[in-house]
């Protein structure tokens, strides 16, 4: 009887001391959460670190992390959440998180990003600055209708056969003007190798 007390007793001891713990995080300052969290991925802030505590994922939602939103990395994004997420899934899971939507000025999407995710973005982004968009099988009629709502667009990244046409090139000029960096995907790199847009 005073064994089995006993391990009750320390295994008390052990969530006591489990909760003081994880209180003391909890109250760690805001300035130095945000400055840890700035080493941390996208996906890592919005799977792993917002669903921590209220503390947290207050700190999570600074303005600072999600200027540039990177979800390139499929792969990783899925390994953090169990079952099948779609990408609609993940943007709406950033905009709750974010709250704030015009303070995202680019996005990088995962190559498994289609032509309806392509459109969910422009709709909800419509003041994105950079874009990048990795897959070469969605039908051009859906990247164009998708890239002119992208009213301040600066920088797009696109597989050639996205733009190879002056009707293209008009529409970009004529529904951003602004627009002033057009990178291509390689072929010969494939769908692997994205490049990153750098502000001028």
């Amino acid at each position: 009887m005073q064994v089995l007390s006993n391990t009750i007793i320390n295994e008390l001891n052990g969530t006591v001391l489990l909760r003081n713990v994880l209180s003391q995080w909890s109250s760690l300052p805001r300035d130095l959460l945000i400055s840890i969290f700035s080493r941390l991925s996208t996906a890592d802030l919005l799977v792993s670190i917002s669903a921590v505590c209220s503390a947290w994922r207050a700190a999570a939602r600074n303005a600072r992390f999600w200027r540039i939103l990177d979800l390139s990395d499929w792969n990783y994004i899925t390994c953090l959440i169990p079952g099948y997420v779609s990408f609609e899934q993940v943007f709406h899971r950033v905009l709750r998180l974010v709250r704030e939507c015009e303070l995202i000025e680019q996005v990088y999407v995962p190559r498994i990003a289609d032509g309806q995710d392509l459109s969910l973005v422009s709709d909800r982004l419509p003041n994105l600055l950079y874009f990048s968009f990795p897959n070469a099988q969605v039908p051009g009629l859906m990247v164009y209708s998708a890239l002119i709502n992208f009213k301040s667009l600066k920088g797009i990244v696109v597989f050639p056969n996205f733009v190879l046409s002056t009707k293209v090139i008009s529409l970009l000029n004529q529904y951003s003007p602004d627009l002033s960096e057009l990178k291509l995907f390689a072929e010969k790199f494939g769908l692997g190798k994205n490049q990153k847009l750098v502000k001028k």
